[in-house]
């Protein structure tokens, strides 16, 4: 990618640079975590609740945090990178903190380190999917529901293994289900189910879904327009007897699903909140 950059512990490096060793723990082990954030206008919206879910994941990993890692220097330095690589309208930041090299499974080394990517996407503003999203039950794996369940962390297989089935079978996203059985996001997302009467569920957070930054903004607008909003167990019955099904994340904001096995939705309720969220994204920014 000619003239394209990336930042790794504040040196800012071509984008096809070699930046990790043999010995990369994130390599190795899986050993670190990430976030992905949104830009708008090249700016990034939203970033204080990114960082501080950062933040604890690493508390949660044992990882340090040092002098140097503040929110005020990572949001400079993506801002700074944005420029460079030509971003000015919508794009997405991505943030990966793995543990420095040494020792084995056992850590020999308390610092951590970072690389950050910025690069462009084709909307300024969030847009809505124009075909809606086929949801696929993928129950081959199961994710389990502990202390690091609500953070991404760089160990992904389940997510992985769960797309590319879904792909396999005609589908573009698949349905994650922790192991009581629940579905409780998909490969990309937070999962959101309408129904009648504007009530909608959602997953909780105890059921080990993502902690996503857009699953609290939707649920909030939501709420500010008097929809009724119950976190719950999502099941194949309640799929299959919403009016309508979307999905959240920090890059596309909203996403409808238009099918499930056999059940069809609409899309009224999240093409309006996808409408509200981009107001209140243009009144931040």
């Amino acid at each position: 990618m000619e003239n394209k950059f990336c930042v790794v512990n504040g040196n800012y490096l071509p984008i096809d640079s070699a930046v990790l060793k043999a010995d990369n723990r994130a390599f190795e082990y899986a050993d670190g975590l990430y976030e992905s954030m949104r830009l708008v206008n090249g700016k990034v919206w939203n970033f204080k609740p990114h960082f501080d879910r950062l933040l604890a994941g690493m508390e949660k990993m044992k990882m340090a945090q040092p002098a140097y890692f503040t929110p005020e220097k990572i949001l400079a330095h993506i801002h700074q990178l944005a420029e460079k690589n030509g971003v000015n309208k919508g794009g997405r930041a991505k943030l990966i903190v793995y543990r420095n090299s040494g020792g084995r499974i056992i850590s020999t080394n308390e610092g951590i380190s970072y690389l950050l990517k910025v690069e462009s996407i084709e909307h300024n503003l969030f847009q809505m999917n124009s075909t809606g999203s086929a949801l696929y039950p993928y129950t081959d794996l199961k994710k389990q529901v502990n202390f690091l369940s609500n953070f991404k962390l760089l160990h992904s297989e389940l997510f992985v293994l769960a797309g590319l089935t879904a792909k396999e079978n005609g589908y573009n996203e698949a349905i994650i289900h922790n192991e009581a059985g629940a579905m409780i996001e998909t490969t990309s997302s937070n999962l959101f189910v309408v129904y009648p009467n504007q009530v909608i569920f959602t997953p909780g957070i105890d059921s080990g879904c993502l902690a996503g930054t857009m699953r609290m903004h939707i649920i909030n607008i939501a709420l500010q327009y008097g929809y009724k909003i119950y976190e719950s167990n999502i099941t194949d019955e309640k799929l299959l007897e919403a009016d309508e099904v979307f999905l959240t994340n920090a890059i596309t904001g909203v996403q409808w699903a238009v099918r499930y096995k056999s059940k069809r939705y609409f899309h009224k309720t999240s093409t309006f909140l996808q409408e509200r969220l981009n107001e209140k994204v243009l009144q931040e920014i």
